[in-house]
């Protein structure tokens, strides 16, 4: 696998936590839930993130064997 193709599954993978931060904000501004967790849940997909792109090339050769 190439760079390119690791940075471009790392910004798909950013695409979706920061859409995914903007719909927690907007649960807790909507519900008044104040969910303290939210930064939390932030700091833990990114962490998650950090490992994305190998995974997501690890399941691509998986699917180019079969």
């Amino acid at each position: 696998m190439t760079v390119k193709y690791y940075v471009q599954a790392y910004l798909k993978w950013l695409f979706g936590v920061f859409f995914g931060a903007i719909a927690l904000i907007t649960l807790n501004y909507v519900f008044l839930m104040e969910i303290e967790g939210i930064p939390l849940i932030v700091i833990l997909f990114a962490a998650v993130g950090f490992a994305y792109p190998f995974l997501q090339a690890y399941m691509d050769k998986k699917r180019q064997e079969k």
